[in-house]
Formats: C-alpha cells, structure tokens, sequence
C-alpha cells in the first residue's frame, strides 16, 4: 500500500523534507531535555548550532571520504555539488559522518567556551533520544528515494523499486522488483530505541547509577548495534577484510566507544566515592 501512495520520482522533494522534519523534531527534543534537566538553554543552542554545522559538513565529507574517495579524487566539484557546470544537489551522505563531525564540531565549541567536563556530557545526555528520533524521520528519505534498499525478498512488507533503480555499486538486480526495506527497519528499531533509552536512564537515576554521558553512550551502543545487524540484510559491498560492510565496521566502532566510556566511567566513579565518603 505505501509503495503505491507515494509514487517515484516523489512530486517534490521529499528526501529534503525527511531530513528537515527529523532535524526539527530532534531538536524540539533537545529543547525540551535541556529544560527538564535545568540546563542553560543559551549555551544550548550555541552547541546545536556548531552540532549542525560540523554535522553537514561530516555528512558530506564522511561520505566522500568513506564510500568512493577515488573517484572525488578525480571530480573535486562533485563534492559540493556541481556536475557539468550546474549544482544538482549533494548525492551521498554519511550518518556517521554526521555524528562525529557534529561531535568534534562541539568539543571545539567546549573547549573555546571552557565548559566543564561534566556539564558537557549532560548536554550529549540530553541530545540522544533527538538524534535517533531525528534519524528514524530522515531515514524516510531513503524510501522516497527508492535507495540504499536490502536484498531481494517477498515478504509483505517487501519495498517494490523501479527498474531504473535496481542497481548499487555495480551490483545489478534488474530481475527483482521487491527488496527488504532496511529503512524501515532501521526507523522502527530507532523509534525501539529511545523508549529504551529514556527507560534505562530513568531506572539508572532512580537507583544512584547514572553518571553524565551515559545515556550518550547507549546511543553508540544501541545504533552501532541496529547498524551492525542491518547491513546484513542491505545491499553494501563487503570491503572491510572481505566480510564487514563500511557500516557495520563503524557501527562496531561506535559499540567500543559507548562500552569503553561506560567501563571508564564506572572505574572513575569507584575511584572517586570511597574519597567522597571519607
């Protein structure tokens, strides 16, 4: 049913909307975080705005760095957008490349502003449930799109893609028309994703175990997981050591940043309250 009520190419451009809506609706729950947690709303914004910033430009440069670096290589303008003379629009983006160039983006911003370590990371805290919220929206984009679909299927729910759309760096699947809808799946688990989130740091509060960062760090753990699982069904040419996918090797290194932040963490804790107690 939905592959027949939006039809392709989309009316307008509906890939732009996605990312737009998904960027709004992750900072509304931003704002709101930073409000429920007593946090200057002003430096807040200053950090959303330097996140955006390195954000995009992340986006674009993690994919041209990432995905086909040979190839920007011999066609510079292409990065920003021009062929044959004419901007046609950025075609490949990188949500990692997203995530850490918004990220050094705002440790740049708390260096200059000398914010304090821990005041931080509750603001990395508060972001976390915007930003997958924010990619289960855009990821919509991809469905308006006809792109980055799995492999063949003929289950139900099955994404039905055009005959000019069936192919993905140099793979052909012009005797298939229905394909594993991974952004749907990706959106779902993302959606799953928050509720668990905003459950587990609730729980963590409640029971004295909570410390600033952690609920960044579940998001590096539950996405870079999500991700791992759903390259196997995506359509990815396997380039990392012949059996991972560009995707699944930074979801993994997503998986070790957030496990590695939490152990750290937990040992400082430990460190630091036999002295507070004495």
């Amino acid at each position: 049913m939905l592959n027949r009520a939006v039809p392709y190419p989309p009316p307008f451009n509906l890939y732009g909307i996605s990312l737009a809506t998904g960027a709004i609706a992750g900072y509304l729950v931003y704002a709101y975080r930073v409000r429920k947690l007593k946090l200057d709303t002003a430096l807040a914004d200053d950090l959303a705005l330097c996140a955006i910033i390195g954000g995009i430009l992340g986006a674009r440069l993690g994919y041209v760095l990432f995905y086909d670096p040979v190839y920007f290589w011999h066609h510079p303008l292409e990065i920003i957008g021009i062929v044959g003379g004419k901007f046609v629009g950025l075609r490949g983006l990188s949500i990692f490349g997203t995530i850490f160039g918004g990220l050094i983006a705002v440790l740049i911003c708390e260096r200059v502003k000398k914010i304090p370590w821990h005041t931080f990371l509750r603001y990395l805290d508060a972001v976390a449930p915007g930003i997958l919220l924010g990619q289960a929206i855009g990821r919509w984009g991809n469905f308006f799109n006809r792109e980055l679909w799995g492999y063949p299927t003929n289950v139900p729910w099955a994404l039905i893609v055009p005959p000019e759309r069936r192919f993905y760096e140099g793979m052909s699947f012009a005797k298939y028309s229905t394909f594993h809808p991974t952004f749907l799946y990706e959106g779902t688990l993302n959606l799953i994703g928050i509720c668990l989130m905003l459950y587990v740091e609730r729980k963590w509060k409640e029971k004295g175990k909570y410390f600033p960062g952690f609920t960044a760090s579940l998001w590096f753990i539950w996405y870079g997981t999500v991700r791992f699982i759903i390259e196997f069904v995506r359509v990815e040419p396997k380039v990392v050591f012949g059996i991972l996918t560009e995707g699944q090797t930074f979801g993994l290194i997503a998986v070790i940043i957030g496990v590695l932040f939490d152990i750290y963490m937990w040992k400082k804790i430990k460190v630091e309250k036999p002295q507070t107690e004495e």
